[in-house]
């Protein structure tokens, strides 16, 4: 049993710029939040519990500063996949096409 597999490549060239312009937006979101939060230092006290804080906050602010750039990347990889898809999805219809040009 075969299934059909049905693709608009100009909706897929669409919507890829809506990726774009997430991936776009949310560069500028993580760095404003990177800027903001190293404009305002190690603001806490260097007592114990300012060192608990730090021990635990300091791993978790790299690891989400590290998620958000992937995230951008993703995105980004997500905009310009649609466009190579569409792209491939056109080569594949027209090389069929020509292919079978003259047996009908």
């Amino acid at each position: 049993m075969s299934a059909q597999l049905w693709v608009d490549p100009a909706h897929l060239r669409g919507v890829a710029p809506r990726f774009d312009a997430l991936s776009q937006r949310m560069a500028e979101v993580a760095a404003t939040l990177t800027a903001t939060l190293d404009g305002e230092g190690e603001c806490w006290r260097t007592d114990g519990a300012g060192a608990t804080f730090a021990s635990g906050y300091l791993p978790s602010a790299d690891a989400a500063e590290h998620s958000l750039g992937f995230a951008v990347a993703a995105l980004a990889a997500v905009g310009s996949k649609l466009r190579s898809t569409a792209d491939s999805f056109d080569d594949t219809d027209r090389g069929t096409a020509s292919s079978l040009a003259g047996l009908f």
